[in-house]
């Protein structure tokens, strides 16, 4: 038997704040007035997900042409904002909590953390493995035939995300942009080593700093379409 999408949802929901009842234990069971650092730090980034959250359900409700149910956008919007809170946290510290058996290092710790979010993060919004692919294909594979073969593909799957197809189309160019500095088969990578006769050994660790930051670029266009889309859409308007 499927289930509706309600029911999935509130399966997720209630999912989620039993998570956050086992994680949150101390704090729900024994009221504190006083805030430290770390309560204030998890009230601060449950407020910024709360309203980005508000953002995008109210956008995604009336930009498709639907009519904008107020109640609906708030309850999804808070309910969906603290569970999404909850998991975010509780995949964190499964990551800090594996990786302590081994080491006390911050920086360790914090490390493994991060990559259980952006994983679970990615699980929930598909555009991470999207990426993960891109980036894999755009290593071994040229620009133009990588386009070629890959848009036909994955454009269906992302306007069945109800994705902007010229913001999937520059990700998607970013992405794959990314591969041509990268080795084994990075075309503008073997042109540089031509024009100034170095080895790949040699000009490579040099690039990986710049490699981080497009990385990190291509993330922020992922998650805030509106870096992208805010000209297009006031040409449209």
């Amino acid at each position: 038997m499927e289930l509706s999408v309600p029911v999935m949802i509130y399966a997720y929901w209630a999912f989620a704040f039993l998570v956050g009842f086992i994680f949150f234990k101390k704090d729900i069971l024994s009221f504190s007035r006083e805030f430290d650092t770390r309560r204030i730090t998890l009230l601060v980034a449950s407020l910024l997900i709360v309203a980005l959250n508000a953002w995008v359900y109210s956008h995604s409700t009336s930009d498709g042409g639907r009519k904008l149910d107020i109640p609906t956008v708030l309850i999804f919007t808070v309910a969906n904002g603290i569970a999404e809170t909850f998991m975010f946290y509780a995949v964190f510290q499964i990551g800090t909590a594996l990786t302590g058996r081994f080491t006390k290092n911050p920086w360790a710790l914090f490390i493994p953390g991060f990559i259980f979010f952006m994983v679970y993060s990615g699980l929930i919004h598909g555009l991470f493995w999207i990426n993960i692919l891109l980036l894999i294909v755009g290593c071994v594979m040229d620009l133009t035939p990588a386009l070629l073969i890959l848009a036909p593909m994955l454009l269906p799957v992302a306007e069945s995300y109800g994705l902007d197809p010229v913001y999937f189309g520059v990700v998607m160019v970013v992405n794959l942009c990314i591969g041509l500095i990268t080795p084994p088969v990075g075309t503008v990578l073997y042109v540089g080593c031509g024009l100034s006769k170095i080895s790949m050994g040699q000009i490579t660790p040099p690039l990986l700093q710049f490699i981080a930051v497009m990385v990190v670029v291509l993330m922020l266009i992922t998650y805030f379409p509106i870096l992208i889309t805010f000209i297009p859409n006031l040409v449209a308007k």
